[in-house]
């Protein structure tokens, strides 16, 4: 499975990111968004609009009818759920590990293993 699944109330999102997003996500933000996963282990926290922009990227492959509203509205849903922010950027590392952007540590720790 190439992609990270999102469960809100009783919807499931499949969360993904393609060439296609990943370029259009860089240009929105104006970095590399893998940038802003590293700042957060450095405690920086990033700006509320990036996230948002970053989940709406990740919805894009399979939820098509996502606007920004609409990722702005599952957001608020997300957080009334109980959840935060840095929860969500945990979700965000998931997906891009799956995606193929970063190495995944069980793959990286079983291959060292074999070494």
């Amino acid at each position: 499975m190439n992609y990270t699944e999102l469960t809100i109330g009783a919807d499931t999102y499949r969360l993904k990111l393609t060439t296609r997003t990943s370029i259009q996500l860089e240009k929105a933000l104006g970095y590399n968004p893998i940038n802003m996963l590293i700042a957060t282990t450095e405690n920086k926290m990033p700006k509320m609009m990036d996230m948002i922009t970053m989940l709406h990227a990740m919805l894009q492959n399979y939820h098509h009818g996502f606007n920004l509203d609409k990722t702005m509205d599952l957001f608020d849903k997300y957080i009334e759920e109980g959840h935060n922010m840095y929860e969500l950027i945990n979700v965000f590392v998931d997906v891009f590990k799956k995606s193929g952007y970063l190495p995944d540590t069980d793959e990286e720790e079983v291959a060292a293993e074999k070494n």
